[in-house]
C-alpha cells in the first residue's frame, strides 16, 4: 500500500474508536516518509486514545516542528496535557490554537475547563460564553458554565465571611469577653473560698 493508503486506512480505524489498528497504519505511513505531518498527527490521535498521552504529546510535537501552524496540533496537545491534569501548561497550547484560529469553539470550551481546575472560576465562565457562541449546540459546557457560575459565587460569599472587617472584630470582641469573664469567675472563687475561710482579699497578696 502507498502511503497516502495507510493514512487513510488509519484514519478510517481512528473515526470507529479501533485505536491499535489505526496506530499500526500510522507507523506503516511514517516508515514510508517520517516527515508526513498527517502521519504523525493521525499517529498521535490513537495513541491518545489508547491513554497513551506522553507518546501522544511526541507526536504532536513532531506535527508542529513540521508545520508551526497547525492549530489541531497545539490543540491537541493541550487536550492531552489537560487529561494530564497539568492545567496551566494546557492553557498555554489552547491560546496557541485560538491564536492560528480563533473559531475554534472547543479550545474557548477546554481553556474553560482547565481555569475551572485551577478554581479561576470566573475567567472559565467567560471563555465558557465564546465556546457558546461560537457553538450553542455544545451542551456539556452548559452544563459546566453552570457549575463555574455556582463555583464562583460560593467562593465569593465565603470571602465575604473570611474578609469581612465587622465579623472578625464581632469574633475577637466575643472572645475577649470570654476571657475576661472567665477571670472574673476565676477571681470570684478565690475571694469566696477564702472569705469563707476567715480571709479578707487583701490576704491573697
Amino acid at each position: 500500500m502507498e502511503q497516502k493508503d495507510w493514512i487513510s486506512e488509519g484514519n478510517d480505524w481512528n473515526r470507529k474508536g479501533d485505536y491499535s489498528k489505526a496506530l499500526a497504519c500510522f507507523e506503516k505511513a511514517i516508515e514510508q516518509n517520517s516527515n508526513d505531518e498527517n502521519a504523525h498527527f493521525g499517529k498521535g490521535f490513537a495513541l491518545n486514545g489508547l491513554g497513551k498521552k506522553q507518546e501522544s504529546i511526541q507526536c504532536f510535537d513532531k506535527v508542529i516542528e513540521l508545520n508551526s501552524s497547525s492549530a489541531y496540533a497545539y490543540y491537541n496537545k493541550g487536550y492531552a496535557l489537560f487529561e494530564l491534569r497539568k492545567y496551566e501548561e494546557s492553557i498555554q497550547y489552547f491560546d496557541k490554537t485560538i491564536e492560528l484560529q480563533k473559531d475554534f469553539e472547543y479550545a474557548y470550551a477546554n481553556k474553560g475547563n482547565a481555569l475551572f481546575y485551577l478554581r479561576r472560576y470566573e475567567e472559565a465562565v467567560k471563555y465558557y460564553d465564546t465556546a457558546l457562541a461560537l457553538n450553542p449546540e455544545l451542551s456539556d459546557i452548559v452544563e459546566w458554565r453552570s457549575r463555574a457560575i455556582n463555583k464562583k459565587n460560593k467562593t465569593l460569599s465565603k470571602n465575604e465571611t473570611d474578609f469581612n472587617p465587622r465579623s472578625k472584630m464581632i469574633i475577637r470582641t466575643v472572645s475577649i469577653i470570654g476571657v475576661i469573664g472567665l477571670f472574673a469567675f476565676f477571681l470570684y472563687r478565690i475571694f469566696y473560698r477564702r472569705l469563707g475561710e476567715g480571709y479578707m482579699p487583701w490576704d491573697i497578696i
